[in-house]
């Protein structure tokens, strides 16, 4: 189990964690590290991030999954190979725990 967690925190650690939340609901909590690219912006933003490839890893998240799943499909459609929607910020920090406490 210690390698879930290993696995799951290193991708963690190399992905590109997107925040598509409000900024307002950002600034109320996020996980460390995530950028904020509210969903209706994502386009216009995500080319403009410094050492983006289409092969970067990409974690999205949002507060209940719908706008994150959005983003997934339009990243995607742009050409991004490793897109993963996390669901919710909840979902996301359970399941980041849940493989840490798997590993203990």
């Amino acid at each position: 189990m210690e390698a879930i967690a290993n696995t799951t925190g290193e991708l963690m650690n190399q992905a590109l964690i997107i925040d598509v939340r409000s900024p307002q609901e950002f600034a109320g909590g996020h996980v460390k590290g995530a950028i904020n690219v509210p969903h209706n912006r994502v386009l216009e933003t995500i080319r403009n991030i410094e050492g983006l490839r289409e092969t970067t890893p990409i974690l999205v998240y949002c507060q209940s999954g719908v706008r994150a799943a959005s983003v997934c499909a339009i990243l995607n459609q742009h050409g991004f190979k490793s897109v993963t929607n996390c669901g919710s910020l909840t979902t996301l920090l359970m399941n980041y725990q849940s493989a840490l406490a798997q590993a203990a």
